[in-house]
Parts: C-alpha cells; structure tokens; sequence
C-alpha cells in the first residue's frame, strides 16, 4: 500500500510548466469525489453569504430611504405650517401640531392654524421609533434639528444605525419634484406663485424664518427657478448663513446662461468675500 504521505501535494516539487500530459500524475490524485463535493458546497456557500451580504446592504438601504422619504413630507408640513403660523412649532408642541388642533389656549396659533398639514400623522420612521423634533435646531444655519436615530433606536452609532438628520432640499430634490408633480400643472404653478408672493410678504415683515420657508416650498415647486435661488440667498445672507447662500448661488449660477444674471450672482458672492463668507 502507497504511503498516504507520499501523495501529499508538494507545490515545491512540481515543475514550473505542468503540461496537459502530465495531468494525471499531478492533479487527478486529489480530484476525488469527496474533494470535489467539498470544493462545490464551499462555493456555494461562499456565493451564498456574499448574495444574502448584497440583499441585507440592499433593504437597509431602502429602509433608509423610506425613512428620509417621510422626513421629506414632515420638512414640507413645517414649511407650510410656518407659512401660515410665522414661526415653526416649538419642541413642546412638536410634530403632533400639523396635523392635531392646537390647544385651546393657543389662541393666535388657532386662528392662523390651517392644516392639517399632512394627509396621515408622521411620526415614527421606518423601524417604528419616533422622529426626533427640536426647535430651535442644535445646528448652525438650520432652523430646526429633525433626525432619526437610525436602526438601532439610540443616540449615536455608525453605519446604518447612524443618526440620520434632514438636511433641506440639497439631498432630496428628486424625490420633491416626483411628489410634487403629481399635481395637476396649473395647481403646481399656482402655488408656486403662491409661496413666492408669501416669502416676499414675510420679508417685508421682516419675519426672515417664515419668508425663508416661502422660498423653499417654491423651489420645491420650481427647482429649476434662478430667481428663487437669488432671492433665497439675498436672505441667507441677511442671516449671516454665508455657506448656504454660497450653495444658492452656485445653484443658480449653473442654472443660467443670461450674462445679465450670472453678473448679479457674480456680484453677491464678491459682497460674501468682503463680508468673510
């Protein structure tokens, strides 16, 4: 009986070239039927795992995205809500507000109130946890902070248990513009106008936080409306948010050949640079 030794591969002893005639004497000896279901099952299971890695990275990303799906509806209802009321809810009064009457004892929140806001309350995201709502907003430029805790529910964490916050129109203009566009054409254009006419109201108030979310909802409405970004930085600067005018403007720059236009935007970004923005 051969030593079993002996038929160990030796990769050092193998010749540099094995050629097809020498098949048979080098590889066939471990090419049992044992070794071959072994190797099939290990590349099945290999295959496997990498698939259900694939599938698992797919649905928590989808889940993500639904939950910034609702954030964007809950930013468009406290938009429309500060239009209507000048000021966004307090935390007390949370998200509960755009679609709940307001106590009693609110008074002029009663009477300005004209929702609801939104066709169903949103307030958990998708793994059923609720929105956090913070007014004013912990974060420099936003006016409030509105966030999810992720995955896992808890403060902190990375990946897909990471905070996710909303970050304005910047992240989600395809899916406003999907939204949005269901409406019949002239309804979209009319409210639109309608936001316009209400931002430039409030900024003649002076109110720069309601006249701020009249502009959003319009470009929501009209993202493609070189106006409407000038004029939304115009306030941003007013409120020292020099980085965000600076995306306005850059927005607006790309969005227009007119050289009338793009030396008004030339014009505003150099008044930033003297300003320290």
């Amino acid at each position: 009986m051969a030593n079993t030794t002996e038929k160990q591969l030796n990769f050092k002893s193998l010749p540099k070239q094995v050629k097809l005639k020498d098949f048979n004497r080098y590889i066939k000896p471990y090419l049992s039927k044992r070794n071959c279901f072994l190797l099939v099952c290990t590349g099945i299971l290999i295959f496997a795992y990498m698939f259900y890695v694939w599938i698992q990275h797919g649905m928590d990303e989808m889940e993500v995205n639904i939950t910034k799906k609702k954030m964007a509806k809950i930013e468009i209802a406290l938009a429309k809500y500060c239009i209507d009321i000048g000021e966004y809810p307090t935390t007390e009064q949370g998200l509960r507000i755009l679609w709940q009457v307001p106590a009693s004892n609110d008074i002029e929140v009663i009477e300005k109130w004209n929702g609801p806001y939104v066709v169903y309350p949103i307030s958990t995201d998708f793994w059923d946890n609720p929105y956090v709502y913070r007014n004013p907003g912990t974060r420099f430029g936003y006016d409030y902070d509105l966030l999810s805790y992720g995955r896992d529910g808890e403060l902190g964490g990375i990946g897909f248990d990471a905070d996710i916050f909303w970050e304005g129109d910047e992240f989600f203009q395809d899916e406003y513009e999907k939204m949005f566009r269901e409406e019949l054409p002239t309804a979209f254009e009319f409210k639109q106008t309608y936001y316009q006419w209400q931002a430039a109201e409030h900024a003649l108030e002076g109110n720069l936080v309601a006249a701020n979310a009249g502009y959003d909802l319009a470009i929501h409405y009209d993202p493609e409306n070189v106006e409407l970004y000038i004029n939304r930085a115009i306030l941003k600067i007013e409120r020292k948010q020099y980085d965000f005018a600076i995306k306005d403007l850059d927005r607006a720059y790309d969005l227009t050949f007119l050289p009338s236009l793009r030396a008004r935007i030339e014009k505003l970004k150099a008044t930033l640079t003297h300003q320290g923005g």
